[in-house]
């Protein structure tokens, strides 16, 4: 399966164009959900993603410059059923990470956010394969 962008919606979400590594920055960035392990008001970066086929997602924060949350939601930005919601891999790792089963021809919505305010440089990976954690 391949990732295919969907723009347009949700505050213009981010181009998928690839599987791999995305950076970009949450400073600046509107205030648009809450995810169920987020505390604070602040800015995220969002990407609309369709897959081509069913397959294990696994997406984490790894490489960002700040203690990250990370969460997923289902067919719509703002009111669709939230899949996984991620604030630390572990204790003494602060990056997020969330894996879920995609689904062919459904839209998913991938919010990168911040801790209690926390903001700036992010890394979000994007791999077809069970999370490793």
């Amino acid at each position: 399966p391949v990732c295919q962008p969907l723009a347009g919606i949700c505050g213009d979400p981010l181009v998928i164009d690839h599987l791999g590594a995305f950076t970009g920055t949450t400073e600046g960035r509107d205030d648009l959900n809450e995810g169920s392990c987020q505390t604070v008001d602040d800015g995220e970066a969002v990407y609309a993603v369709t897959f081509n086929g069913d397959t294990p997602v696994c997406l984490d924060t790894i490489g960002s410059a700040f203690d990250t949350v990370l969460y997923v939601r289902e067919g719509d930005c703002a009111g669709g059923p939230e899949l996984g919601c991620s604030d630390d891999i572990e204790f003494h790792n602060v990056q997020s990470e969330v894996e879920f089963q995609a689904v062919s021809d459904t839209t998913y919505f991938i919010f990168v956010d911040g801790f209690t305010g926390n903001r700036g440089p992010y890394t979000l990976n994007i791999r077809l394969t069970p999370c490793a954690h």
